[in-house]
């Protein structure tokens, strides 16, 4: 069974066990995930695409944490921004164990990931550390997820004082649940 099916089926659950959410295009991040995103690519980098990412990690340093996707995804699409790197914050699932709300940012429609994998009491890694995190993580994880402008991800970072979820924005009532991935955020893909 694939990533997909399985999201699908656990949207499914979900729909039969929960009360709906009146006025809402979508009942469960899966749901949305599955209509609004794209499957991470898993063709290897090409040797550009990582040269590339050497630049981006040159330009962002190399101290990502565990469980700080948000943050790192934010850092990284910021970096990538600024250098002028075809690189955007992405959000969606991914599958480790099993699906997750998680945050990357992506070239080509391929993830670069460097939470997972990160060392839990030292995250300063040298680059080539990174790198290999990043490499493994493309080849043996799973991404399904949708690209992210900065505004948004700023908006809700002023307003709760964390680097958000955009697709868990339960403080704001889960808009991309009620009305979809706003048309103005296109797709770099």
């Amino acid at each position: 069974m694939t990533f997909r099916e399985d999201l699908a089926n656990l949207a499914t659950l979900k729909e039969r066990a929960m009360k709906p959410l009146e006025g809402y295009k979508y009942q469960s991040m899966e749901a949305c995930v599955l209509s609004e995103g794209h499957n991470g690519n898993r063709k290897p980098f090409t040797e550009k695409e990582l040269e590339m990412i050497g630049v981006l990690i040159q330009n962002t340093g190399t101290y990502f944490k565990q469980r700080e996707c948000f943050a790192n995804a934010y850092m990284l699409s910021q970096a990538a921004q600024r250098i002028g790197l075809p690189i955007y914050h992405t959000e969606g699932l991914a599958l480790s164990l099993f699906g997750v709300n998680h945050a990357w940012v992506e070239l080509n429609s391929k993830p670069i990931d460097v939470t997972w994998g990160a060392p839990k009491s030292n995250p300063r890694g040298s680059a080539d550390h990174v790198m290999k995190r990043i490499i493994k993580n493309q080849a043996e994880k799973e991404y399904i997820g949708f690209q992210v402008p900065t505004a948004p991800i700023e908006k809700l970072m002023f307003q709760n004082g964390v680097y958000p979820s955009v697709l868990d924005d339960w403080q704001n009532d889960w808009p991309l649940l009620r009305d979809g991935v706003p048309k103005s955020w296109g797709s770099n893909t």
